[in-house]
């Protein structure tokens, strides 16, 4: 049978996604890409599996990179199967790796939302879930239901209950932090005092970025526009 794909960039929903996804009954299996490529783990056959792999480019210097697709391969991928991407602002994805991984440069994610927004393969064919575009619950109830039929999942029980609660996993909460904060604070100025290249680097294309995610179900402008 036919996966279904969940391709995103980190620290923008993922595993509000896959577990939201990996307990329909219809799904059978959930399996990281990397593992089945690097680490002999195999895909059955006979049922319908969830494969994830994250998204990056192709210049990204990022550890893990292994675990990353670039846009030509995410855009193969979508043209055999049915994809879901989630989507969060990205200024705060930088600032959920920032709090976790202070040290490391956080500029491919502004790259791999930059790609994705100029990939029309990518936004014509796969289907996306936008995690903090403020939507009220009858709203999210609808995207949930446009999603499931995109992908041909059927609807069950515990998605009423997703749609009425909206929050990540526990295991996989950024704790609070002062970055946190100033973002919902506003005070994008702290932010780019911590992270000064890659802010700056979202300002460059906040533009391409900015209405990208507004065709997508973001309604407002963003800060950092």
């Amino acid at each position: 049978m036919i996966p279904v794909f969940v391709l995103s960039v980190q620290h923008t929903g993922t595993w509000f996604t896959i577990d939201m996804l990996r307990w329909n009954p219809a799904i059978t299996q959930f399996i990281e890409l990397h593992n089945v490529l690097y680490a002999n783990e195999a895909i059955e056959r006979d049922g319908r599996p969830l494969i994830h792999v994250h998204l990056c480019d192709e210049h990204a210097e990022h550890p893990e990179k292994f675990k990353h697709v670039t846009t030509p391969v995410a855009e193969a991928i979508s043209t055999v199967a049915p994809v879901i991407i989630p989507l969060r602002d990205p200024l705060l994805a930088m600032i959920t790796r920032h709090v976790r991984q202070p040290d490391l440069d956080h500029s491919y994610i502004v790259r791999a939302f930059s790609a994705m927004a100029e990939s029309s393969v990518l936004t014509k064919r796969c289907c996306f879930l936008p995690i903090d575009a403020r939507e009220d619950e009858t709203a999210r109830r609808l995207r949930l239901r446009n999603v499931h039929e995109f992908l041909g999942l059927p609807w069950h029980d515990g998605l009423d209950e997703i749609a009425t609660q909206w929050k990540a996993p526990a295991y996989n909460v950024t704790p609070d932090h002062e970055l946190k904060q100033a973002y919902h604070a506003g005070d994008l100025l702290a932010i780019r005092r911590a992270m000064p290249v890659e802010f700056d680097l979202l300002r460059d294309n906040a533009r391409l970025i900015g209405e990208f995610l507004r065709s997508k179900g973001y309604r407002t402008a963003f800060a950092w526009e």
